[in-house]
């Protein structure tokens, strides 16, 4: 499911780089704290230092040790939502879909608008099929924010998955004027148009989004290309 990674991946990037320190919520991490080893008490100061370490071996991709440090910051303050959302990122990552909603949904006790929360819990959410809930979350973050691109990608991909190829073409249109730019869009809107009986616009979408990918990873996408280019997109029906 290459477009779920890829929506993901901006929403986590969105995530480490706009993680703002807050406080809310608690929970209790038992399944979790078998890795850290010392017992610890209640310090704010301390969990916060865990969580900033964690967040920067996050950005760096050391997941397991930022696992550690993550949990250690929830441990000594529970209501830290900033490392409640990257430890959900690093679950997310690891393909444990329920354990990041819990995380997200933490977050999301004391600061129910945090965009990247209900985006990425909205993906966990598409990853289970689960896709009331998911369409939800992404509408949150649509009216949290009406110029958010990447709420209304998300909401689209939802709804192509659901089955409502109409509502998915006009999110996806949104999210294009928007000026998203991403083979994923293209990807969504071209199979819900396929849906609706549009073969040929759909083909084209599915083209242009492998003709996108093409360019995301450095290949040439020349005319050359063309036959191949579409082979990919007769693969993506």
């Amino acid at each position: 499911m290459i477009e779920l990674d890829a929506f993901a991946r901006t929403f986590m990037r969105t995530a480490v780089m706009a993680v703002a320190v807050g406080m809310g919520g608690a929970v209790a991490l038992a399944a979790s704290a078998e890795q850290v080893h010392a017992p610890l008490r209640p310090n704010l100061e301390a969990g916060r230092q865990h969580g900033m370490q964690g967040a920067s071996l996050l950005a760096k991709g050391h997941l397991s040790e930022a696992k550690i440090e993550l949990v250690r910051a929830i441990l000594l303050n529970p209501a830290d939502h900033v490392a409640h959302i990257n430890l959900g990122i690093i679950q997310y990552r690891e393909s444990e879909w329920g354990k990041s909603i819990f995380h997200f949904s933490q977050a999301l006790v004391s600061r129910p608008k945090t965009n990247v929360a209900l985006m990425m819990r909205g993906m966990a959410f598409v990853r289970l099929a689960e896709y009331d809930e998911a369409i939800e979350d992404f509408s949150r973050a649509i009216a949290n924010d009406h110029g958010l691109a990447t709420a209304f990608a998300g909401r689209a991909l939802a709804l192509q998955k659901k089955g409502d190829a109409s509502r998915a073409i006009a999110d996806a249109n949104a999210a294009m004027s928007l000026g998203l730019v991403d083979p994923e869009i293209y990807r969504t809107r071209g199979l819900a148009l396929e849906a609706l009986g549009h073969r040929e616009r759909g083909g084209e979408d599915l083209q242009m989004a492998v003709l996108l990918e093409k360019v995301r990873h450095g290949a040439s996408a020349t005319p050359a290309a063309t036959t191949e280019v579409v082979s990919a997109a007769e693969s993506q029906r």
